[in-house]
């Protein structure tokens, strides 16, 4: 995400200031908006690389900043627990016979 806003904003910087720049010296518009787009396409490139640059760079801190506050979340992410649930009605109940949970209908 830091990557799109980062070549959209050095993009349309770009844009504004080939416009000023151009109207400033007097280019006739055509040049002035030719220029413009060139650098809209350059520096939306050059924004987008900076930006998933910078993303990568954030993230990377995140995680190591976050195992080093939670030393154990390491190691819970690479042990995989496994959760077993038990039947309704299994042997293991402590309400009524084991002939009634066997055979319900109790004949």
């Amino acid at each position: 995400m830091v990557a799109r806003y980062t070549g959209g904003i050095l993009g349309m910087l770009a844009f504004a200031v080939s416009v000023l720049a151009g109207l400033w010296v007097g280019n006739p518009v055509a040049i002035i908006l030719s220029r413009a787009v060139w650098a809209l396409v350059l520096f939306s490139v050059i924004g987008l690389s900076l930006g998933a640059v910078a993303q990568f760079v954030i993230d990377d801190y995140a995680r190591r900043r976050y195992q080093e506050v939670v030393p154990e979340a390491e190691e819970a992410t690479d042990s995989v627990v496994e959760i077993t649930a038990e039947p309704i009605g299994s042997a293991k109940s402590t309400s009524g016979s084991t002939e009634a949970q066997t055979n319900p209908m109790g004949t």
